[in-house]
């Protein structure tokens, strides 16, 4: 069979062909397919040119786009990692193309395939944090194009590759469950085209480097009878010190050293050590972590900051956690513990980042501790407004 991809006549031919191949359930001829791969390496720039012919928005362009989508996403099992990169440049081109229907129309466009394609491809080939950008911009296509219902979300490809490959459905559904929030507070005000102007509107969709999210490995549903048991028995600090240890527990490359030591000059309720200098929390928390937990009713103030950074740097440690039922005092009071956390960093090199119960319960709705404990970070280091 004879056909030219380089025209959009041989495009749409190639497309009716594997559709009816599909509906006749028929087993298309392998010749066809690397003919079609053939097609997509030497004539690439000219195929691209046909792309362009189908930027000004009708019913029949966009209905091509999407055909094009499906081709791509049946004939992807055939290309190999060395051709990936160039499908992923044709793909790419397309979803652009949508991109321009889209601004031009002012009429919505689905993009999802296109990305999800894009995705799967950059995580093949070993570029993770991009292929899973891509397929959160999928999922995010999927969710508004369906009127932001998440029981749609949660049958989408979109959802199951995040679900199985990247993070766990606890956390696949804290991410749709926030998309639906930010869809819902922009579409008050304006109409939404683009999947990344929802993805810029809250962190919690930010990607995490994929070492670093593997590092945590919750079981959630441990971790939610922790949680009830800390709502239950209030300021008895166990069930605090309980749950506080199971979550570092949790977080592998660390090493338990012992609950409640106390040395010569102080007590800290846990400590563990980071057993590898690449571990994520190594740079901004150093070889070991001193964690106190204060399981009051009040917010803990900054004569308590004080006397754990002594007790750090007595020790000559780096790395502090401070759990606070209640928090900190923040600059609207007297006691400004906030302001001294600040300083330790800022004079002494010291860390010391403080959990609440806020931080408690988005981790139960899927949020993931490593991710909290760095943004904590970098809060401290740029002494930058927490959102």
């Amino acid at each position: 069979m004879e056909f030219d991809l380089a025209t959009l006549d041989g495009i749409k031919y190639i497309i009716n062909y594997f559709e009816d191949k599909c509906k006749k359930q028929e087993i298309i001829d392998n010749q066809i397919i690397f003919n079609v791969i053939g097609q997509f390496f030497f004539k690439g720039d000219e195929i691209d040119k046909q792309f362009d012919t189908l930027v000004d928005y009708s019913v029949e362009n966009d209905k091509t786009c999407v055909n094009i989508a499906k081709l791509l996403a049946t004939l992807m099992p055939f290309f190999d990692d060395n051709s990936l990169p160039l499908l992923a440049k044709r793909i790419e081109k397309l979803y652009y193309v949508q991109c321009e229907q889209q601004r031009k129309s002012a009429l919505k466009v689905p993009k999802g395939m296109n990305l999800h394609n894009l995705g799967y491809i950059y995580f093949k080939l070993g570029d993770k944090e991009l292929g899973v950008r891509y397929i959160t911009l999928a999922l995010i296509e999927d969710i508004y194009n369906n009127f932001g219902r998440c029981d749609f979300a949660l049958k989408s490809n979109a959802y199951k590759f995040l679900a199985g490959n990247v993070y766990n459905e606890n956390t696949a559904k804290f991410i749709i469950e926030e998309i639906v929030k930010v869809i819902e507070r922009i579409n008050d005000k304006e109409k939404i085209y683009f999947p990344e102007e929802i993805f810029g509107k809250s962190d919690a969709l930010s990607v995490m480097p994929l070492p670093v999210s593997k590092y945590f490995t919750l079981n959630p549903s441990y971790y939610a009878c922790l949680y009830e048991q800390l709502e239950k028995e209030k300021n008895d600090g166990k069930a605090l010190e309980e749950i506080v240890k199971y979550l570092f527990d949790s977080i592998v490359g660390l090493y338990f050293i012992s609950k409640r030591e106390r040395t010569k000059s102080s007590e800290f309720d846990i400590i563990y050590q980071i057993l590898d200098s690449s571990h994520p929390l190594y740079d901004p928390f150093g070889r070991y972590l001193l964690i106190e937990c204060k399981d009051w009713k009040k917010p803990v103030g900054s004569s308590e900051v004080r006397n754990l950074l002594t007790k750090l740097l007595s020790l000559n440690v780096n790395g502090g956690i401070l759990f606070s039922r209640e928090g900190i005092t923040g600059k609207e009071k007297e006691e400004n513990a906030e302001l001294e956390i600040i300083k330790a960093y800022h004079r002494f090199n010291v860390v010391i980042a403080v959990m609440t119960m806020s931080d408690l319960e988005v981790i139960k709705n899927g949020r993931n501790l490593m991710y909290l404990l760095l943004k904590k970070y970098n809060k401290i280091r740029f002494d930058s407004k927490e959102k």
